[in-house]
Formats: structure tokens, C-alpha cells, sequence
């Protein structure tokens, strides 16, 4: 069934890629004739008839496109606004394309288009610059860092839609916002470092102190679990060879003498557990500080085995010797192991959006 689907869905792509440009656009399929025609011109088939085709399909497009996008940005919903732009954009730069294809061919319809999508961008961008400066305005009657942590991504967001054009000075209010949202703190600057929001007090600062970082960890905790087993192997091994000839020095008798080696292989599977408990403490000192006291507990597990052998050691197979293990190197990566994610934690703990 599954070949059946996909071989039908070829066949329609191939006859809907054979309709003609002209057929597509004198049934109303303006997306097919606007494909269909840019397609002939690329090839340089039938020029005049296709440039006429795109041009009109091209028009239709965009008054379809300005007509449906257009009720999309009556909503008060930002989501249906970011919708209408996506959608604007899909559709500019297919006519962008096609009108350095045809050298203008299309320059009306998508200085149209453009408009019309610049239109767009200033609602969005306008949105989340005045979101932004709603914030900063809160900031500056409360002088409460939040708020302008708050602002931070809204100016932000502007940026990345290409706010400067309607804003020229949107980077400076991004700065600033980010500037006023700082907390600064002391403590163990080499494990705390540093992040948007969150950065050491600089030596001589003349400003206020938001909080001291306290990060109190144990030292690495190791439980051990120990199972034996035994396992005897035995191994028979060539020692001598005898061979008796007749008078005539030719062999007419070869015997073999054999040895039977035996070792007890003694297995101590060993269960190692890391552990370490680690307190972070937080004095709130001006009460802006967002970060909170915390404690918590990591571990991570690895399980080797030991062997000991009694016996030939010849007898034990080599995959059974190559099981021995260092116990002291696994220590030493379980120790690696949760000192990197006590980091993560507190990389986690003291990111301040």
C-alpha cells in the first residue's frame, strides 16, 4: 500500500509539473502558473507568453497575500503577527528571485509586497520596543532590577526583526537595560563566573552590593558493593612428542604427551558509588538578589570487576584476565564525573534571565 501511495503521489507531481503555465493561471492556480512560469523562463522557452503569465500570477499572489495577512494583524494575538510575517517574507523573497531572474520583470508587485512587509515588521518590532520601554519606565520609578531584566529580551526580540531601521537607538536601550538588570555579588568568583545577569562586584565599585555567594561542597563520598563468584578452567597443553621409528629409520608410530593446567578464577565484581553533597548559601543583602539557598546531592556509579587467579594462568582464557581493572582510575573518573555535574547544577542555579 505504502508503494502504491508514493508512486501515485509521483504521478501527480509529474502531471501537475507538465501543466503549462498558461493552463495553470486560466484555471486560478496562480502558485502552479507563478512555479510553471519562472521554470519555462529559466529555460528560455516561449519568453513573452511566460512573462506575461508571471506577471499576472505574481499580482495575484500578492493581493491574495496582503488580503489574508492583513486579517491576521487585526488580532491582538502577537503569534498571528509573526504568522502574517513569515508568510510575507515566504512569498517577498520567491518574488525576489524571480524579479533578478527576469531583470524587474516583477518590480512592481514586489515593491508592493515589500510594503507591505515593512508594515508588518513595525507592528512586531513595535510591540516589543514599547513592551521593552514599559518596563524600563517601571524600573525607573521603582529601581527595581527586575523590571528591567524584564525589558531586556523585548528589546531583544526588536533587534533580531531589524528594529534599528524604525529604531535607531534600540541598541542603546538594550545596553541600558541590561546595564540596570546586573546583580552583582561576591564570593568564589572562579566557581559562581559569570553570566548576563550575573557578574562579580568589581574591585573598588562605588554601587551597591546585591548578594555573597556561599558554595559549600563534601568531599567525594565512595560506597563500595562487593559480589564473588569462582570459576575453575582447565586447559590441555602439548609437552612432548614421541615418535618410534623402525630400522630403516622411518616413522611408524607418533604419540602425544598432554598436560592438563587448571586455575580457580576468583571474580570480585565491585559496585562503586560517588557522592557529594553540596550547599549553596545566598544573603540577599540589597533584596534584589533573585537567587535562592539551596542544597543538593549528586552521585554517579560505575561497576568493574577485580580477579585473582589460583592456579596456571595459562588456563584462564584472555577475555577472563583482560576483566581486571584499576580500581583507583575509575575513583578518579567518578570523581570527574560528579564534580561536572555539581557544575551544571550550579550553572543551572545561577542563571538569571
Amino acid at each position: 500500500m505504502k508503494y502504491l501511495n508514493a508512486c501515485l503521489l509521483m504521478f501527480l507531481l509529474f502531471v501537475f509539473s507538465c501543466v503549462s503555465p498558461e493552463k495553470a493561471l486560466m484555471d486560478g492556480s496562480y502558485p502552479t502558473a507563478f512555479r510553471s512560469s519562472v521554470r519555462q523562463i529559466k529555460h528560455g522557452k516561449n519568453m513573452e507568453k511566460n512573462l506575461r503569465v508571471l506577471n499576472i500570477s505574481a499580482h495575484q499572489l500578492v493581493e491574495q497575500s496582503i488580503a489574508d495577512n492583513t486579517l491576521l494583524l487585526q488580532s491582538n494575538n502577537l503569534q498571528d503577527w509573526i504568522k502574517a510575517e513569515k508568510s510575507t517574507c515566504k512569498l517577498r523573497n520567491k518574488l525576489q528571485k524571480a524579479n533578478r531572474l527576469t531583470s524587474g520583470a516583477v518590480q512592481d508587485q514586489f515593491i508592493r509586497l515589500d510594503s507591505f512587509y515593512i508594515g508588518v515588521k513595525r507592528k512586531i518590532v513595535q510591540f516589543y520596543f514599547q513592551t521593552g520601554t514599559k518596563k524600563m519606565a517601571l524600573y525607573e520609578k521603582t529601581r527595581i532590577k527586575t523590571y528591567a531584566r524584564e525589558a531586556y529580551p523585548y528589546f531583544d526580540r526588536a533587534l533580531k526583526q531589524g528594529g534599528t531601521y524604525f529604531y535607531p537607538d534600540l541598541r542603546t536601550h538594550l545596553q541600558e537595560a541590561l546595564a540596570k538588570g546586573i546583580i552583582y555579588y561576591t564570593g568564589e568568583e572562579h566557581t559562581v563566573g559569570e553570566s548576563r545577569f550575573l557578574k562579580p562586584l568589581p574591585k573598588g565599585a562605588n554601587f551597591e552590593l546585591d548578594c555573597h555567594i556561599n558554595i559549600m561542597s563534601e568531599n567525594v563520598n565512595y560506597d563500595y558493593t562487593e559480589y564473588e563468584k569462582t570459576q575453575e578452567f582447565t586447559k590441555k597443553i602439548l609437552v612432548n612428542t614421541i615418535v618410534t621409528r623402525d630400522t630403516a629409520a622411518k616413522e611408524i608410530n607418533t604419540k602425544c604427551e598432554y598436560e592438563t593446567l587448571s586455575a580457580t578464577v576468583t571474580t570480585k565484581e565491585i559496585t562503586i558509588v560517588a557522592s557529594v553533597f553540596t550547599t549553596v548559601q545566598i544573603d540577599n543583602i540589597s533584596g534584589q538578589c533573585p537567587l535562592n539557598s539551596v542544597s543538593f546531592y549528586v552521585n554517579d556509579v560505575d561497576v568493574t570487576e577485580e580477579i585473582e587467579i589460583d592456579g596456571d594462568e595459562e588456563a584462564v582464557p584472555d577475555c577472563i584476565k583482560e576483566k581486571d581493572a584499576n580500581v583507583f582510575c575509575i575513583e578518579m573518573d567518578l570523581r570527574s564525573a560528579v564534580n561536572s555535574e555539581i557544575d551544571d547544577r550550579l550553572n543551572d542555579i545561577f542563571h538569571i534571565e
